[in-house]
């Protein structure tokens, strides 16, 4: 089974292929891989999703206009070919908005040359991690697969806003549309056709109730014990670190701590 990067190598190879219809599907292939390191790396300079959506079509098109002058020698010139490019568009997107802003502090540094590697990697997993939260999302909340990641967080967006901040709908239609395309505005109606899908709902339900990990541990290290104690000792606190923060089961637990708690009383007390 090839790596994430060996997949994105394999893309690179189609787009430099002189059979359209084989650049094609390349191009398509690093679309869909380079969107979400886009979207990181334009967070800082466009606080507004539409507007990195807006910058990062830009680029898309640049890549595909200069399409046959372009070639690139592994991942990593990709990834800072696209840096550049992402900058340039950036630049542009913002000097045609407000000509009168600075440019100077715009978060994209160059990586250095022997860090690249480390960066193509993270970025991959980054990739891994997101594609793996949706699969879940779409199998165990039933968010439709092919909705948009941003019609989804909006959705969501305006279910919190009005459910549990209880916002007016008023002004809960104009901070989701402030972020949304022209085509996506959301009114009245469509606040309470998407309040009345299920998947919306569940998604809300999951987002308050959930606690991550490092939360959840949190918790518990700072509550008295259910038998009275005010503090948990040593090995209980590692005991805990260990269940709720790293999930590992009580098989692994107990030799961890070399014997000094049993598995029923580790399972009895936390």
């Amino acid at each position: 089974m090839p790596t994430p990067l060996e997949t994105l190598f394999s893309a690179l190879e189609q787009f430099s292929n002189a059979n359209d219809s084989v650049r094609e599907e390349g191009y398509s292939k690093l679309v869909d891989r380079s969107r979400p390191f886009l979207h990181a790396l334009l967070t800082r300079s466009l606080s507004s999703e539409a507007d990195r959506d807006d910058v990062i079509q830009e680029v898309f098109q640049r890549v595909w206009k200069s399409r046959d002058r372009l070639e690139f020698s592994g991942v990593g010139s990709w990834w800072r070919f696209l840096r550049t490019m992402a900058r340039n568009c950036t630049v542009d997107y913002l000097r045609a908005n407000d000509s009168t802003i600075s440019l100077e502090d715009l978060e994209m540094q160059d990586i250095p040359q022997d860090e690249q590697l480390d960066v193509d990697r993270l970025v991959e997993a980054m990739e891994d991690r997101r594609q793996l939260y949706r699969l879940a999302d779409e199998a165990f909340l039933a968010v439709p697969s092919e909705k948009p990641d941003r019609l989804v967080n909006s959705e969501l967006l305006a279910a919190k806003l009005l459910l549990v901040d209880r916002l007016p709908w008023q002004t809960v239609c104009r901070i989701v549309n402030s972020g949304r395309n022209d085509d996506e505005q959301l009114g009245r109606n469509d606040l309470d056709r998407l309040l009345s899908e299920p998947h919306v709902i569940r998604q809300l339900v999951y987002s308050e109730l959930h606690w991550d990990n490092d939360k959840l541990c949190d918790l518990l290290l700072h509550r008295p014990t259910h038998n009275g104690k005010e503090a948990w000792t040593d090995h209980e606190v590692v005991a805990i670190q260990l269940r709720f923060q790293y999930v590992m089961l009580l098989e692994q637990i107990v030799p961890r701590l070399n014997g000094r708690l049993k598995k029923n009383r580790i399972d009895r007390d936390l």
